[in-house]
């Protein structure tokens, strides 16, 4: 005789909610748990997120994409020595909402509207990481009391469905619900 046990925990949610906008919530989240998995076993970030992504977001780098995935190509060998694989990410359909392979034949993972990911890593190390909103122009911004700190170490969000970075109100970001 088996039963099932189910457990519900409220959620707040502001804005509408469609399946990309979840798509999107759960590949942030599974980045997050992947960058910081590699940064746990091998004490450090990918490297080249270490020099790019340390001061303000940038796209995500098609060599992160292939070093999580434990790709054998020109980037993954260095970053990831021992092949292990820290997420398992679908490939787009119609060039959205997973791993598509760009013009120059490398792969990049894109959001449920097309565009790449975008990523700050704390590589001081400190936990704490500039709230790329908080920085934003007033009118710009989906929080208008952002915190200027956010406690944590990885931040990622997508553009939304506007495709602009820029503009907040839509973006989706993992220190948001």
């Amino acid at each position: 005789m088996f039963f099932v046990v189910a457990v519900f925990t409220p959620m707040v949610v502001c804005g509408p909610i469609d399946g990309r906008t979840m798509m999107v919530r759960h590949q942030i989240k599974d980045l997050q748990v992947a960058l910081q998995t590699f940064h746990t076993e091998y004490g450090r970030w990918p490297s080249c997120l270490e020099g790019l992504a340390c001061e303000a977001p940038v796209k995500l780098p098609s060599s992160v994409v292939a070093t999580l995935l434990a790709e054998n190509g020109r980037f993954s060998c260095k970053d990831n020595p021992r092949a292990l694989r820290f997420i398992d990410l679908p490939l787009a359909r119609q060039g959205k909402g997973g791993v598509i392979e760009t013009v120059d034949g490398v792969r990049a993972l894109v959001d449920g509207w097309g565009s790449r990911y975008f990523v700050v890593v704390d590589v001081d190390d400190d936990g704490k990481l500039a709230n790329p909103e908080a920085a934003a122009w007033l009118e710009k911004r989906g929080d208008k009391d952002a915190p200027a700190v956010l406690p944590v170490s990885i931040v990622v969000f997508s553009a939304g469905p506007d495709r602009d970075p820029e503009t907040w109100t839509d973006n989706i970001a993992s220190w948001r619900q």
